[in-house]
Order: structure tokens, then sequence, then C-alpha cells
């Protein structure tokens, strides 16, 4: 990058063979946060990138939806029907409308008999227990007294107590507590039958954890998740803008929630209250022209409160489930990101790829002037789908993969499923190619396309649709088919 003045040339940032250099502020304007160059073609420039990319956005050729609920104002009452908590008006408007996968997580110091809300407790506890019985909500914790800012919460300031968390009599902080503790208890008292298990932690606050904080979600056996605020909209639609997928505590990872909540989008909850509507410019300019993030419908109880919020929040899920997605669970976001970066590639383009991890991370993404991921002499490799200019292979989720490419098209590949992968064989048999694939939604029903010059058997399914080899396959209760392909 050159800046040319009548006397001089100056040269901020510079690639050289030796490595290069950058000036400050060459890449970041420090006053308004804009990049100042390319970062992706700044990427390509430098680390010249000739391996697949491992890919936290999509599976099976769908953009991955997930939903979680920080637990702030389960207590309280909606302002259109002041007789029901928002933990109710949540479980009847929400939850049971929209029944895809959920993260709902609660505040122990809110609805235990010794928090902020004694007399209330038994009612909250029970509206709790009602929520996380619902077979697509998994269970989580937002701490024991909801820490504004973590890294000076609990200190004193001039000799007086700090008001980082909420007012907890009697309650002095303690970081074990707040993550052991309010973990113990929702499994304990909030597991409707006794064997579903907290599977997160949603930081509370400014969500800027410690690494002694996060080391402690390992140790409680739960994923940790939120931070990152990714705001990128119309009004501002910089890159700047889209956080990462979550920050490094040394052999510890903190998960940034992938979208941020609608505190951003309703000014702080000091409105419009129902500004959370404009999180759909958010998942649009985190799609195209790149897709950096997977949806996340991510808010508050409080989203419940006002009429104008509960309708922006409705029409926010109907905008993504309009979308081809997969939905999953955070946990399963969760596992996915901490899975690509432990992804292990080895190999050329020229005699293919190795790929390792632990079957989680189930997409590789790569240029389309690579040539067509080869299915049949590949091992692992289920399809692929053209998004943006770019091949987003689908994997078949165990662990180990060997990938090709060819300059024909494969006889059978998968387009896009909503579906994970429940069931995937591979066999030769003289001169064919066997292969066995089921695939499951937690979205009612599983779709798959596909397309296949080979010969399908539908073991479970149907099909809606077939136009020469191209087929669409429906199942209430998922789909399983055999194929059979010469070589």
């Amino acid at each position: 990058m050159e800046i040319f003045s009548p006397k001089l040339v100056h040269v901020p940032f510079a690639i050289t063979k030796w490595g290069g250099y950058s000036l400050d502020n060459a890449f970041l304007d420090e006053d308004k946060e804009l990049w100042s160059y390319d970062p992706f073609k700044l990427f390509r420039e430098v680390f010249n990138p000739s391996f697949p990319a491992p890919d936290i956005t999509t599976e099976n050729g769908n953009r991955i939806l997930i939903a979680h609920i920080d637990g702030d104002a389960f207590f309280g009452v909606a302002d259109f029907n002041p007789k029901k908590h928002l933990g109710e008006i949540l479980k009847e408007e929400i939850l049971t409308k929209f029944k895809i996968p959920h993260g709902v997580s609660v505040i122990e110091g809110e609805i235990a008999p010794w928090g902020l809300y004694p007399n209330e407790s038994k009612k909250l506890m029970k509206i709790a227990k009602e929520i996380f019985a619902l077979p697509n909500v998994e269970m989580a914790s937002h701490t024991f007294s909801h820490p504004f800012d973590w890294r000076i919460v609990g200190k004193n300031s001039k000799g007086l107590p700090a008001a980082h968390n909420l007012p907890i009599k009697g309650y002095v902080f303690n970081v074990k507590r707040e993550i052991f503790g309010s973990v113990n208890f929702i499994n304990r008292y909030l597991s409707p039958d006794g064997k579903k298990r907290t599977m997160d932690l949603f930081w509370s606050g400014n969500c800027d954890p410690d690494r002694n904080a996060v080391e402690l979600t390992y140790k409680a056996k739960v994923y940790n998740m939120n931070g990152g605020d990714t705001t990128i909209n119309y009004s501002e639609p910089f890159l700047s803008c889209v956080a990462p997928s979550g920050v490094n505590f040394g052999n510890f990872y903190q998960v940034y929630a992938p979208i941020s909540n609608e505190m951003y989008y309703t000014n702080d909850w000091h409105g419009p209250y129902w500004g959370f509507i404009r999180v759909i410019q958010t998942f649009k300019l985190t799609d195209k022209p790149r897709r950096l993030k997977p949806i996340d419908i991510y808010y508050h109880f409080y989203s419940c409160q006002k009429l104008s919020s509960l309708n922006a929040l409705k029409k926010v899920y109907k905008y993504a489930l309009s979308q081809e997605v997969i939905p999953l669970f955070p946990s399963q976001y969760s596992q996915i990101v901490l899975d690509a970066r432990n992804t292990v590639i080895y190999g050329n383009r020229k005699e293919g790829f190795t790929v390792k991890n632990q079957g989680f991370c189930r997409t590789l993404r790569v240029p389309i002037s690579w040539g067509y991921p080869d299915v049949l002499r590949s091992v692992g490799v289920i399809g692929y789908r053209k998004i943006n200019n770019y091949y987003y292979i689908h994997l078949s989720g165990s662990g180990s993969y060997k990938l090709l490419f060819s300059n024909k098209k494969p006889k059978f590949r998968l387009i896009s499923s909503n579906g994970r992968v429940k069931k995937w064989i591979e066999k030769k048999k003289g001169n064919f190619i066997l292969l066995d694939l089921e695939l499951q939604s937690y979205q009612k029903p599983t779709y798959a396309n596909l397309e296949s010059s080979c010969r399908i058997k539908l073991l479970k399914g149907r099909i809606e649709k077939r136009k020469k080899t191209l087929y669409r396959l429906l199942g209430e209760k998922g789909i399983e088919l055999k194929v059979i392909c010469s070589k």
C-alpha cells in the first residue's frame, strides 16, 4: 500500500521477502476502528493458504442456526400481561412455537430461595423446571450473582464494597460459587428428570472473564459462551464490527456469541423496543458477500416484557427459519468452534488432503478454482455446495477424512440438508461403490437435496421432487438411503 506526495512515497504497510512491516494505524483506524486495508486480501498475500479451511458457519450446506437466552429478568412480568412472569411468556410464545434447539439460562441469585426474590422462588423454579423439561431446550447457567465486570467484581474501592454484581444478601463474591455453584444448583433443583445436565455457562455483564474463570468452566464440564459483539448493520457495514470466534487463554478458550443480543439494537434497552428486528441486517451482512458467521438468535428474558419487543423477536425467528439453516444447540456450536481450532490438515491439492479432528467440525471451505471434491474417491466426504464462490465440503463426522479433487463432477453428492449425519458407510464391492447415508434434523421434516446419477434406494423418507439427477427428499422421522454407484 503506497501513499504519494509531491516529494515522498509513504509506505505504511508492506509485504516483503523477509516478512513485512506495518506502521501504527496502518490496519485499523483507532478513532473509527475501520480497516485501512482489505483483511481478506492481506491474509491471502501474507499466508498464501494452500489448504482447506475448517468452517464454523455451515454444516451440510446449510447455515448453522442457534438460539440462546441469557437469564436476566426471568422473574419479571409482562407489561401486556402482568399476571405472567417472563419465563412463562417465553415458554408459551417462543419455545413451544419455534421448536428448534435453544440454550436457556437462569441466574441462580434471581430464582433461588436464598436469592433476591425468596417469596417468588417456588413459582420461578417451577417455571424454570417446566422450560428445562422441553425437548428442544438445553440447560445453561447465567451464573449466581450476574457479575457485571468480571475483572473487578468483588474488589473494594476506597474501602467500600464494589457494586459489580447483584446485591444478594450476605454474599461475598467467589468465582467458584458463580460457576460450580450455579451449575450444581441447576442440576440438583431444576433438572426435570434428575438426568438432564447443564451444558453451558453464558457469561454475564461485560463477558470478559479472566483465564481462571474460563478454566473453571472446563473443570465444571460445561461449555462457555458470550462476548464478542458482532453488530455489523446497514448503518455500520464495517468488517471491524465482526468479532472473531472467541479468545484464547492458554489451553482454554472462550467462545464468543456469533451475533450480538438485543441490548445493542435497543440502545441498552432504552428503546426502540422493537429494535432487535435490525439483527436481521446483521444476519444478512454476515452471509454475503462472505459467510462469516452462523445465525444466532441471542437475547434476554426481558425481550418478552413488551409487546413490541416480543413481536420483533418473533419476526427475527420467522426470518431465520425462512433461510436454509441447520438448527443446533449452543453446546454443539461450541464443540464445532473448539474442534475447528484443533483440526489437523496435511497434504496438497494434487495428492489430496488428510484431515483429522474429533468429528464435531464437519465442514471444509475451498476456492471453486480447486475443482470438484471427488466424493466417491474421497473418504468421509458426503458432498459439497457452492456458496459465495467457495465450495463448502460436507464431512461425515467420523473425524478421519481423505479429501481428493477432480475436474469432473462426482456421480453422487449431498448438496444440502437441514439434518446432521447420523450414519455414513462407504464400501467398495467389485466395480461398485456402496453408500449408506442417514440424516436427522431437529426441524421437521428433515430434508435433503441430492445430485446423483447412481441408483438410490430410500429406506426412510420419500422423494418430494426429482428433475433428472436432482432429488429433494423429505422425512418426518429423518432420511435414510442406500446408493449404488459404478466406479
